[in-house]
């Protein structure tokens, strides 16, 4: 279980990151004690190094989601700090 503040910073750096997802609606959390930045979430995915989360459409994103579903590194998140249901990386 994480600490509430550290759910609270956890929260805003998680919003920042989502950020960089404005037109795919499939997003990707880790939980952890460190930021999640845009090429990390891409980097999670298996897509090419240095590309921004923007550059990337839906259908990649989702392909590479499911492939990280069928891999056991992906499950389907339940509602999260940011009143959304993600997908989280474990």
């Amino acid at each position: 279980m994480i600490p509430y503040r550290q759910q609270t910073e956890l929260s805003q750096k998680a919003k920042l990151a989502l950020n960089q997802f404005d037109d795919v609606v499939f997003t990707v959390l880790i939980l952890s004690d460190k930021a999640l930045f845009p090429y990390e979430i891409t980097e999670i995915l298996g897509l090419p190094a240095k590309t921004h989360p923007k550059e990337v459409s839906h259908t990649t994103v989702r392909d590479a989601l499911f492939r990280l579903l069928d891999k056991g590194k992906v499950k389907r998140g339940a509602e999260n700090y940011l009143g959304q249901k993600p997908w989280v990386a474990v």
